[in-house]
């Protein structure tokens, strides 16, 4: 799609954008330099591979702007005449009860000691049934998740999202898209940052814990298959994200009236900084050739960008 034509179809639906998001304002020097080239290479990718239902896989750490990428994405794409959905993997969570009992059944695992998030408190299969459909063209709906509820720990909510026709694009995003599960990678990765080995030897002193999530994450290794795009948005210093999440839930209070206090989300972050650690070293640092990159700053905006289409060299930390 020409540039012309990208950037009126921006200014038309910034106003509606801002409001889906809360206000997030995004300048248009950041969409035309980042968010632009990125979203046109999902267009002539998916035209190039002569693909009908083209499904954008979105990876990053909790609070790193995901959702607001997502977001993006569908709206501008329904505005340049796409149907296009999109879908989080948190709307696949397990009821409260059913994650209650994984606690229970792990009591002595701290990373099954989190409301929510890991590996296993997911419906995998019906995601990966959802995603089938998708590609198939059939009838499917999307349930939700309300995080405010039970005072933070979340529970499905009543209401779902029925999809009764073919989409050209579905968007698929969430913390753990594409993480793989071989456990001599994870530890030779997280003992490489000095911030990220000193939790991971708090959390799981015997190196052991970990493994349940690894094993749990097998299962989900056949959804990531079905991705014909993956995007990965992640933080030049990854203790931003706890931050990130605290100022998430302060808003999450304001607008529902519930959410996790400072400590809680102190407690509940943790854990998965390892793993989202993990994934950055995996996949955006070592194996960059099939992805799209994002790097953001502090502020949440854009810093530097790599495609396939563009060979950039970039610098990673």
């Amino acid at each position: 799609m020409r540039e012309g034509k990208m950037l009126a179809i921006f200014e038309e639906i910034q106003n509606q954008f801002n409001h889906a998001n809360g206000g997030v304002y995004i300048h248009i020097d950041d969409f035309k330099n980042f968010y632009m080239p990125l979203i046109n290479y999902y267009i002539n990718d998916r035209e190039r591979r002569s693909i009908d239902s083209y499904i954008i896989g979105i990876q990053g750490p909790q609070g790193v702007g995901k959702t607001v990428f997502a977001t993006l994405a569908k709206t501008f794409l329904k505005a340049a005449g796409y149907r296009v959905e999109t879908i989080s993997i948190d709307d696949f969570y397990k009821s409260n009860d059913e994650r209650l009992k994984i606690s229970k059944k792990y009591i002595g695992n701290p990373f099954y000691q989190i409301s929510r998030g890991m590996p296993g408190t997911h419906n995998h299969e019906l995601l990966f049934e959802t995603l089938k459909k998708a590609k198939a063209a059939e009838n499917f709906f999307i349930p939700r998740f309300d995080k405010s509820l039970i005072s933070g720990r979340g529970d499905i909510a009543k209401d779902s999202t029925t999809i009764n026709k073919q989409l050209h694009f579905l968007i698929l995003e969430g913390w753990c898209i594409n993480m793989p599960s071989r456990e001599d990678k994870f530890l030779s990765s997280v003992k490489k940052n000095g911030y990220v080995k000193s939790i991971f030897n708090n959390i799981d002193p015997g190196r052991e814990h970990f493994k349940l999530v690894l094993k749990y994450l097998k299962k989900y290794q056949k959804i990531w298959h079905i991705l014909d795009s993956k995007t990965f948005i992640f933080a030049k210093n990854i203790s931003w994200t706890t931050d990130w999440r605290k100022e998430q839930e302060k808003k999450l209070v304001m607008s529902k009236g519930q959410g996790m206090s400072d400590k809680e989300v102190n407690r509940f972050v943790k854990p998965f900084i390892p793993f989202s650690y993990f994934i950055y070293k995996e996949l955006v640092r070592n194996n960059n050739e099939n992805h799209c990159l994002i790097e953001v700053g502090r502020d949440h905006t854009p810093k530097r960008m790599y495609m396939p289409s563009k060979k950039q060299n970039l610098k990673f930390i």
